[in-house]
């Protein structure tokens, strides 16, 4: 009876024992299977973020690089025009000193008689500054007496600044020989030379 009992005691705690240690490998093994996909989803998270990190940089940089050459493009365009306003403000003050009363004179009286030689048109419209025409009055009387008994009219025009415009009345044809008019002209020729200067002197020159 005793052996028995004693045989049933080992045989219970040898099987508690393997139940014991095959529940502990089970552990064992269930902890090892999370660690692994602990890792591995750890891995992937990380890959993930470097991936995200570099698609991020490549982004910034792809910003920065069109937001430098936008700025640059503005800065370019703002000098332009800068040399544009300042361009015209050069050739309009040499414009207007250059278009003094004796100019005028001699510019009025070629070309008002130009226009009656022509086609013996006789209706002419002169467009000067108010100023002006006050004071080359008595140039008009003397120098284009004939003219003006023809049908050549004087008139001022707030508009004008300096110089004059001259019209044909019949034909609907006007000449803008302004100060405005001349320097915007004088300015498209000078414009792209000025340009050429200022590139050669932005751009480093080859060589």
């Amino acid at each position: 009876m005793a052996e028995e009992l004693k045989s049933l005691l080992e045989r219970i705690q040898k099987d508690g024992v393997e139940k014991a240690q095959a529940e502990a490998q089970a552990l064992i093994a269930k902890a090892k299977e999370e660690a692994a996909e602990i890792h591995k989803s750890a891995q992937n998270e990380a890959a993930s973020i470097l991936r995200k990190a570099e698609e991020d940089a490549k982004a910034f940089d792809v910003r920065s690089r069109k937001s430098i050459e936008q700025a640059a493009r503005d800065i370019v365009i703002a000098v332009g025009q800068s040399i544009d306003a300042t361009l015209a403000t050069l050739v309009q003050h040499k414009v207007d000193h250059a278009m003094s009363d004796d100019t005028l004179r001699q510019m009025l009286l070629e070309v008002v008689k130009a226009y009656f030689d022509k086609d013996g048109e006789t209706r002419i419209e002169v467009m000067l500054a108010p100023e002006q025409k006050e004071r080359l009055t008595e140039f008009f009387v003397q120098d284009l007496a004939e003219q003006m008994a023809q049908g050549l009219e004087i008139k001022a025009d707030d508009g004008v600044l300096s110089g004059f415009r001259v019209s044909q009345v019949k034909d609907h044809v006007e000449h803008d020989l302004t100060g405005e008019a001349i320097t915007q002209a004088l300015c498209t020729l000078l414009r792209p030379h000025v340009a050429e200067i200022v590139r050669s002197a932005v751009v480093p020159q080859e060589g």
